[in-house]
């Protein structure tokens, strides 16, 4: 399972619903009040395998689950896209 990071720039954790506290974890994110941003990490199984199927000619895929009734927007890319993506929004974290 990919890890969450506390990265420079975050500005709001974010915690687990009461009842989930023993397999949800705090979420670093950073928001402008129009857009949050967390960000993960693949463990090093996770990154192999990423590679393995790539030579295999299979297309990396990430899979993402909400814990929530239902599904809100996201957009998921390098620091950078997001950024860039986040900016038409308002203010973006510092690097």
């Amino acid at each position: 399972m990919a890890n969450v990071v506390k990265f420079k720039g975050h500005n709001k954790i974010l915690k687990p619903y009461p009842g989930s506290e023993g397999f949800v974890q705090d979420l670093p994110i950073f928001t402008n009040g129009k857009a949050c941003v967390s960000c993960w990490e693949f463990t090093k199984n996770e990154y192999i395998q990423f590679i393995r199927d790539h030579q295999n000619g299979v297309k990396l895929r990430v899979f993402v689950s909400v814990l929530a009734a239902g599904q809100p927007p996201i957009y998921i890319g390098t620091e950078d896209s997001v950024r860039a993506m986040v900016s038409d929004f308002g203010a973006v974290w510092k690097k």
